[in-house]
């Protein structure tokens, strides 16, 4: 029997963090040629590490595919050093498993009692009265965007952030959207819609019909605040998938009979 070793498989490579490894990281060409022609339009990457996630932007120029965004924050959280190595392993849809190596070899775990904190801090977040404190306080390492649930926007609908919307391809009247809530396992398809007048000349995104349905259905009210999350691996297969937590303020608004 032949066992399968790093090169047989090819689904691994390493660097070493030469100067200038905190800011950013290229993949090596040669995986990318091989391993990744076909998510070469992704927009983020996901590194894994002992069960902890980190959300890193991809950005690909003529020197090759790189880690931007976010990695500087996984080189903090794991205290990656100069000369340390870290192995990849490609799983797919541009989810990574590593692992980290100091400079005499042996494997690095600095990042477990910091994740212990950010999950503290989540569950202090959810037990605030202010529902709008909750919401900037819940911690996520993914695209998102806060919105307070007033009458207005229920009458009118929820806007997206201009920002949120243009870096994240949503700037376009029609698009198929999907809001999802984890904890009651439903969701509801929307549409985009763009509009513009003349206090907005550059246009406004709003979540379209469904919307109203899918809030009350989760028993959203005025008073409530919701943090709409993007989620990347979605996003990476073409799809816009908003998950929609949910930190309660007053009561929930109820439908018409």
């Amino acid at each position: 029997m032949v066992s399968k070793n790093i090169s047989d498989n090819r689904n691994h490579f390493f660097i070493f963090m030469l100067p200038g490894y905190e800011k950013k990281q290229r993949i090596p060409k040669a995986f990318k040629a091989k391993r990744l022609k076909k998510v070469s339009n992704c927009k983020y990457a996901k590194i894994c590490k002992r069960g902890e996630t980190w959300l890193v932007n991809v950005r690909v120029d003529e020197e090759g595919m790189w880690f931007v965004n976010g990695w500087e924050e996984f080189v903090e959280d794991n205290e990656v050093g100069l000369g340390d190595l870290i192995v990849f392993e490609y799983k797919k849809n541009m989810v990574f498993d590593v692992l980290v190596l100091n400079v005499s070899g042996c494997e690095k775990d600095c990042s477990t009692s910091k994740n212990n904190t950010a999950n503290k801090n989540k569950m202090d977040a959810v037990k605030k009265e202010d529902p709008l404190e909750a919401a900037e306080d819940y911690e996520t390492s993914y695209p998102h965007f806060i919105k307070q649930m007033t009458a207005t926007v229920f009458r009118c609908g929820v806007e997206i952030p201009i920002q949120f919307a243009r870096s994240n391809s949503l700037f376009h009247d029609g698009r198929k959207v999907t809001l999802r809530n984890r904890q009651r396992k439903n969701f509801q398809n929307v549409e985009i819609k763009v509009t513009s007048d003349h206090s907005h000349p550059r246009g406004r995104v709003k979540l379209g019909s469904g919307t109203h349905r899918f809030l009350i259905a989760n028993g959203v009210g005025v008073g409530d605040v919701c943090v709409f999350e993007l989620d990347p691996t979605a996003y990476n297969k073409g799809k816009v998938v908003l998950d929609v937590k949910v930190f309660k303020g007053q009561k929930p608004l109820r439908s018409k009979k």
